[in-house]
């Protein structure tokens, strides 16, 4: 989204929570992504916000200033996008914020044209699913992968 949004060239930045390890999965692979597909594209910051939108703010304000031609931004999660946002608004809005997950005022946003894009990754099944998990690890009992042996004629 954030190559569509600049065709394909221009400078981008990260803003990251260092120390989670999904958001530095989503991080690292989105600038493996980047450089493997779109090499006109170039990382020229990036900085820790910790999903704090009052931080983001402020290095997207930074990062702006020290690189004048800043045309996009990512970040792994939703709460730095509402700063980054914002902050990009107030600079014009020619840059592009591009977040994972999804929250009403990363929408409304959206709608407003103040995000580019939002990748959702269904935070309800991954609550779910990673529960179920850790229950079934502390019940493995529960888990026979051979419980229809019988019954199949094995």
């Amino acid at each position: 989204e954030i190559a569509k949004a600049t065709g394909g060239k221009g400078e981008y930045a990260v803003l990251e929570n260092p120390g989670q390890d999904n958001h530095d999965r989503r991080v690292s692979s989105f600038i493996a992504r980047m450089k493997e597909k779109y090499p006109d594209m170039k990382l020229v910051g990036r900085a820790a916000t910790n999903q704090d939108p009052s931080k983001a703010y402020q290095a997207v304000l930074s990062l702006a200033q020290a690189h004048p031609d800043l045309s996009a931004v990512f970040m792994p999660e939703a709460s730095s996008a509402i700063g980054a946002a914002q902050a990009a608004q107030e600079l014009g809005g020619k840059i592009k914020i591009v977040n994972v997950d999804v929250n009403a005022k990363v929408l409304d946003m959206i709608k407003a044209g103040q995000i580019t894009a939002a990748i959702d990754p269904n935070q309800g099944a991954q609550g779910y699913y990673g529960f179920i998990l850790l229950w079934l690890a502390a019940h493995p009992q529960l888990i026979d992968p051979m419980n229809d042996y019988k019954s199949a004629g094995f």
